[in-house]
């Protein structure tokens, strides 16, 4: 899935007509958020959460659902990039 990208409509907007997408994360390892571009889409490999777990704060996820960047960021705790971060919850296939 690393690299693939997806252009529709011949929109320049990320979020509305190109989404990369860059990989799967496995948030039972309660990972920050990753830095990432206006677009820019992860899998979710393993239920948990992302953010801050040292913190007890962040967004839980299950295997299936995607997050992506709604504004370019550094990544890190949920507390400092909330806002640009959304979520589907989808189920979405990963692998055969």
């Amino acid at each position: 899935m690393s690299g693939y990208q997806s252009d529709t409509n011949g929109s320049s907007d990320p979020i509305e007509g190109r989404v990369v997408i860059k990989g799967q994360i496995d948030a039972s390892l309660f990972p920050p958020f990753p830095a990432a571009k206006k677009g820019d889409m992860f899998a979710v490999s393993k239920n948990g959460l992302i953010g801050d777990s040292d913190a007890g704060q962040g967004l839980i996820v299950n295997a299936g659902d995607s997050i992506y960047a709604i504004s370019d960021n550094n990544g890190g705790a949920y507390a400092e990039i909330q806002d640009k971060w959304g979520c589907n919850s989808g189920k979405i296939q990963l692998g055969p």
